[in-house]
């Protein structure tokens, strides 16, 4: 998939964070993407966001599971 035809729907310091809420949208059937997920390795520990990308036409049901699951 082309990272440019993708829409970013959540960014996370906590790489933990970012793997878990990457896991919540494959398991509701999202087709998400998990970016920069090593950055803070690489860059030696700069505060970089592993991002989540998904599909635009599955964004605005990517942003409504990721909202129920931040306000448990």
């Amino acid at each position: 998939m082309e990272e440019s035809k993708l829409t970013i729907v959540f960014k996370a310091q906590n790489p933990v964070e970012a793997a878990m809420i990457y896991e919540i949208l494959k398991s509701e059937g999202i087709e998400a993407f998990l970016l920069d997920k090593n950055a803070g390795a690489i860059t030696g520990g700069i505060a970089i966001y592993s991002k989540i990308a998904v599909l635009p036409e599955q964004k605005e049901k990517a942003l409504e599971i990721i909202q129920a699951f931040i306000l448990k």
